[in-house]
């Protein structure tokens, strides 16, 4: 049995920092622990940089730089969850947390990933990077399949919808031998590298979207009649005789209306090099919007980018002032793009007096 940093064990109290950490950098790092029936902590980020941490069950052990350990450590607290570890010849590992403990047999026992990578390393024996992504995730069967485990994942090919437009999500795995780029392999010391685009698609998983559970027979599914909401989209397996899955992340994707930019008006109706020239739209929802105005294709006279954080009226005024106007009109665009990526557009057309 390959060596591996695990869990938690039953009734832990509240973990917490009793002496103050050495004077270290802090990284800041992302802690998810996915149970066997369910999740324990979505991603929680800490900061952390060492110091002594006492489990539930009054143990406690002193790292002094930022590890796994202890943005576990830290993440649990600020959740109050209750948790326990334990010390072996090959390092600290986890007996159990919140309640569901590793198995005294090994039938079952906490498994931990850093940034989609199973490093040989013992979670306080590893040296926090700034950035990186912890998955502590439960096997709650018995054995071990010969290819190891697969972190889910769910891609997504839009994630701002409008209503009625279909959306294709499909499952893919990644594993947990493979480092996720060239700077963790050399990190971990490992040639083997699995980039996200190369995950593999995942066949029979269970997809969530939103209140909705589809049982997947191959790795993906199209939708088309989703509600106007804002879902989360995420995965699971149940271990079967290649792999040991680990759940995958949250994934929101929103349904609702495309912004939409009406009533578009540019004054005066004429333009004259050095007059100011107004411009006044309605927008039916916040987005970010950019304003154009070109003398010909190509050759911009002004632009102009407005965070507008609420819809209704709307104005952009422009001096008039250009060196650069040719042509007997000018093309004033309007486009608007909300924080889904929908996006909508107008333009208007301006004659020019010389």
């Amino acid at each position: 049995m390959r060596t591996r940093t695990v869990v938690v064990a039953a009734t832990l109290a509240v973990l917490a920092v009793l002496v103050a950490a050495p004077a270290a950098l802090a990284a800041r790092t992302t802690v998810r622990v996915e149970g066997a029936a369910a999740r324990i902590l979505s991603a929680t980020a800490v900061y952390e940089q060492g110091g002594t941490y006492e489990d539930s069950e009054g143990d406690t052990y002193t790292t002094t730089e930022a590890t796994p350990f202890g943005a576990l450590a830290l993440a649990l607290h600020r959740a109050g969850l209750p948790w326990d570890f334990g010390v072996a010849s090959f390092g600290v590992f986890v007996n159990g947390i919140a309640g569901q403990a590793m198995a005294p047999d090994y039938s079952n026992w906490w498994e931990f990933t850093v940034n989609g990578f199973s490093p040989p390393v013992g979670i306080a024996g590893l040296p926090s990077v700034g950035g990186d992504r912890y998955v502590f995730f439960q096997n709650s069967d018995a054995g071990y399949p010969p290819h190891g485990g697969k972190l889910l994942g769910v891609r997504v090919d839009h994630r701002g919808l409008t209503p009625g437009l279909p959306v294709t999500i499909t499952v893919v795995g990644d594993d947990l031998a493979k480092a996720n780029s060239q700077a963790d392999a050399t990190r971990f010391d490992t040639t083997a590298i699995e980039t996200p685009a190369h995950f593999q698609p995942v066949e029979g998983a269970t997809l969530h979207v939103g209140s909705r559970v589809y049982a997947l027979t191959g790795s993906s599914i199209t939708i088309s009649d989703l509600p106007r909401a804002t879902l989360a989209v995420w995965a699971e397996k149940a271990m079967d005789a290649t792999w040991v899955y680990a759940r995958s992340s949250r994934k929101l994707i929103d349904v609702a209306p495309a912004p939409a930019i009406t009533r578009l008006a540019v004054t005066p109706h004429v333009f004259r090099r050095g007059h100011e020239l107004r411009i006044a739209f309605t927008l039916s929802k916040a987005a970010r919007v950019r304003v154009t105005v070109r003398s010909a294709p190509g050759v911009i006279l002004f632009t102009k980018v407005v965070d507008c954080r609420a819809g209704g009226a709307q104005r952009v005024s422009w001096s008039g002032s250009t060196k650069r106007l040719t042509g007997n009109h000018l093309r004033v665009e309007v486009t608007a793009r909300d924080g889904w990526g929908r996006s909508a557009a107008a333009h208007a057309r301006v004659p020019v007096v010389r």
